[in-house]
């Protein structure tokens, strides 16, 4: 989770100060509560904060309700989401950054994908 987070907001950290340090925005990156890069390290970022977030609010759960006899609960739900958010984020992320009608973005959508679809089989 932690390497998730550096790489996701470090992206986000980079191309900022690329921003203001040339003045120029490179193709292709957007601006979101400041900071700025491509849509996939956007929702990468936001998808591994709602995962971050659920961990203090985990704790409180466990504190106010006790231990969880499934997994279930709306904390445990909101952690599942944000990772599911980061790896769709990962499908984006393998467009953004290989070349068109190459192997190797086949590849990394591929895996991908089936992070994805791993991620969402573990809530469904």
């Amino acid at each position: 989770m932690a390497v998730a987070v550096l790489v996701s907001f470090g992206v986000l950290a980079r191309d900022t100060l690329q921003r203001l340090v040339t003045g120029c925005q490179r193709a292709g990156t957007t601006r979101v509560l400041g900071l700025i890069g491509t849509p996939g390290f956007h929702v990468a970022a936001w998808g591994i904060a709602l995962t971050v977030l659920a961990a203090p609010i985990d704790d409180l759960w466990h504190r106010l309700f006790g231990s969880d006899v499934m997994l279930w609960s709306p904390p445990h739900l909101l952690g599942l989401f944000g990772a599911a958010v980061n790896t769709l984020a990962c499908l984006l992320i393998a467009r953004e950054a290989y070349p068109a009608q190459r192997w190797t973005r086949d590849a990394a959508i591929l895996i991908a994908a089936a992070s994805f679809y791993g991620s969402l089989a573990v809530g469904l």
